[in-house]
Parts: structure tokens; C-alpha cells; sequence
């Protein structure tokens, strides 16, 4: 297993520009309904996560990183891992590993 854990105070409005376009159609609307600013900074930081970490452990392109969402809401990605995220205030964890995984701030 590896994880790694970001601080959504730690980006600036550039890089969290970039993260908005680097994100797919879906994470984009996703973030653009929510009300406050951290919250959207919050769901940009996740997937930015997820895309380097499962992009660096099965050796795809980040944008190559392809989400899915099962029928009872665990994301999953077109890559033979599995990962979970987790957010608490301005904290972001993912955590990737070959077995399932949970993970909890």
C-alpha cells in the first residue's frame, strides 16, 4: 500500500486551475456545484491524487486515468488497482494498493 496526503491550503489558484483541466468532464461538474471554495478544492485535490498515484503505480499517463462510479457510489479506475480517498478540513488522502482498500481521516 501507499498513500499520501495533501493539504488543499498548500496549492495556489494556478495549480488549481491545472487541476480543473487535467480533471475529466464528470470531476469538473462535480466541482463546479459546490458551494464553497474548499469544497471544490477538496474534490480537485482527490483527483489530482488519484490520477498521480494510480498514474505513477501502473505506469499510465495521468490523463490516460479513466473513473468509474459503482452501484453503490466506490469509485474505481481503469487500471488493475484499487484506491480509496478520504478528505477531513483542508486534509486530502488516497491511498493505492493491489488488494481493496479503505482509508479514513
Amino acid at each position: 500500500m501507499k498513500y499520501e496526503i495533501c493539504n488543499i491550503n498548500d496549492f495556489d489558484e494556478q495549480q488549481y486551475t491545472e487541476m480543473y483541466r487535467a480533471a475529466d468532464d464528470e470531476r469538473r461538474a462535480r466541482a463546479d456545484r459546490f458551494r464553497y471554495e474548499d469544497d471544490r478544492r477538496r474534490c480537485l485535490c482527490a483527483d489530482m491524487l488519484a490520477r498521480k498515484m494510480l498514474s505513477k503505480a501502473s505506469g499510465k499517463a495521468p490523463e490516460e486515468i479513466a473513473f468509474t462510479i459503482g452501484h453503490k457510489g466506490k469509485p474505481s479506475a481503469n487500471v488493475p488497482l484499487y484506491f480509496n480517498l478520504s478528505h477531513s478540513g483542508q486534509y486530502v488522502l488516497c491511498a493505492v494498493s493491489d488488494k481493496l482498500i479503505g482509508v479514513d481521516i
